[in-house]
């Protein structure tokens, strides 16, 4: 602990390597770690760099013991995990591995060094709009990749959205993200007061992909105003507020973002603007900007009929069904989202692997674009061996450590015997029982965290 030299944020600033003292003996996996450079309500997190690539990242520390006295942190911390699983966009936050030992679970995660949106505003007061819209444009572009994918962030605000050394966004903090499934109305109230859209506050049924346009018209508010359109020291008044959708903007602001802003911030969400006409705004077009491309939606994705058992485990964590339903929705011809899904998950253990062996840039993504549904190995020798890194490792575990106690691998134990029952059911040719299955409710977030301790992914798996 202390005050340190800084010698480690000078180095990230340069953006070069820094003198192998300043690093220390400290290790996760393949990465060494350095000082503190955040401390949150669960943990610290500390700077680190890869010992073959250089590459710098940030550590998130979670004590285990905080886990295990809060049920629904856990659900966060994991679901968290989950989804970023499924992201893979230059304006979201990646998830590069996740390590633990005996005391905490530790996720390594790119290293935004400019920090936060929030930050940055309130050092400038407000931005200029020339200055506002290219945040603004790389916002709704990742905000729109993952609705595509019918993720609900849940809590869009300037403390979640980081800033990388060329203040490119990054989205990040998915602890509030849900699959917000077609016809499924969420029930539980996310998000900050501020930024939360009137049906949240009013704690009706919501659709999460409409309430993340509000609060992006919120965020867009603040760029430029750099103020909040909604504030009182009273709870209820500034819910009022915002359920009236009480609020003024600056006179000097132009006519194309206060039209832009209204048209986002609407009671009514049938009458919010859509990703796309957002886009399409002039307001967003006074700048050039390509939005990345994406093939969602465009592609067939072919049936599944041997899934990777773990893998499996995500899709049922993440309100797709249970362990029946998953299986017959991979084999299926019509479910592309859930396959599209599982093949995200595949190339993400690719990911992992190959940056765990030091692979960057065009090296690394040339590695993960090789691989498809049917073709998920990596062959060992452009991995590199990692497992030498290993034993120099704090966290060298060769299977996922259960967080839970005995009495929560029920959900576990069940789990096994609904595969059990699948595979028995296609060995005697009786599959289309599979579909009559129970099926979980699809839509908020509900599996024990037992379910979830496959996530805690070590170095040997």
């Amino acid at each position: 602990g202390g005050r340190t030299d800084g010698a480690q944020l000078r180095m990230a600033r340069r953006g070069g390597d820094a003198d192998a003292d300043a690093w220390g003996d400290a290790r996760v996996g393949p990465y060494a770690v350095g000082e503190t450079i955040g401390t949150g309500s669960v943990g610290k997190v500390k700077l680190a760099q890869h010992v073959i690539s250089k590459e710098l990242a940030a550590v998130k520390y979670i004590r285990k013991d905080t886990l295990e006295a809060d049920l629904s942190l856990k659900r966060k911390i994991f679901r968290e995990i989950a989804i970023m699983k499924l992201l893979d966009h230059p304006n979201v936050l990646q998830l590069y591995d996740v390590f633990e030992n005996q005391t905490h679970l530790m996720l390594v995660l790119e290293y935004a060094e400019r920090g936060e949106l929030f930050d940055y505003v309130a050092e400038n007061g407000y931005l200029e709009e020339a200055h506002a819209v290219r945040f603004f444009q790389q916002i709704m572009d990742s905000v729109g990749y993952c609705q595509r994918r019918l993720i609900s962030h849940r809590d869009l605000k300037p403390e979640n959205i980081l800033l990388d050394k060329d203040f490119n966004v990054k989205l990040a903090d998915f602890g509030m993200g849900v699959l917000n499934f077609p016809g499924v109305a969420l029930k539980s109230p996310c998000g900050s007061p501020h930024y939360a859209a009137p049906e949240i506050v009013a704690g009706r049924g919501y659709n999460g992909l409409l309430a993340d346009i509000w609060s992006c018209g919120v965020i867009l508010y603040v760029l430029v105003s750099g103020g909040l359109p909604f504030d009182d020291d009273n709870i209820q008044v500034l819910f009022q507020k915002v359920s009236e959708c009480d609020f003024e903007i600056p006179e000097e602001l132009s006519h194309s973002v206060k039209d832009l802003i209204r048209r986002m911030m609407v009671v009514n969400v049938d009458e919010r603007l859509s990703i796309s006409r957002i886009m399409d705004h002039d307001w967003m077009r006074q700048r050039p900007y390509e939005i990345v491309a994406d093939d969602f939606g465009q592609r067939h994705f072919p049936p599944v009929t041997q899934p990777i058992e773990s893998l499996v485990d995500h899709l049922v964590d993440l309100g797709w069904g249970d362990v029946d339903r998953v299986h017959v929705l991979l084999a299926s011809e019509k479910e592309d989202l859930i396959r599209h899904s599982y093949e995200q998950l595949v190339r993400h253990n690719v990911f992992k692997r190959a940056k765990r062996s030091g692979l960057t840039g065009e090296l690394l993504r040339n590695a993960v674009n090789q691989v498809d549904l049917s073709d998920h190995a990596l062959p060992q020798s452009k991995l590199g061996d990692y497992t030498a890194l290993a034993r120099r490792s704090d966290v060298c575990r060769d299977e996922a450590h259960v967080l839970t106690s005995g009495a929560s691998r029920g959900s576990d134990d069940s789990r096994q015997y609904h595969r059990d029952q699948h595979r028995k059911s296609v060995k005697h040719g009786e599959a289309d029982n599979a579909a009559r299955a129970t099926n979980h409710q699809r839509g908020e977030y509900t599996s024990d965290i037992a379910q979830l301790s496959h996530q805690t992914e070590a170095i040997g798996l």
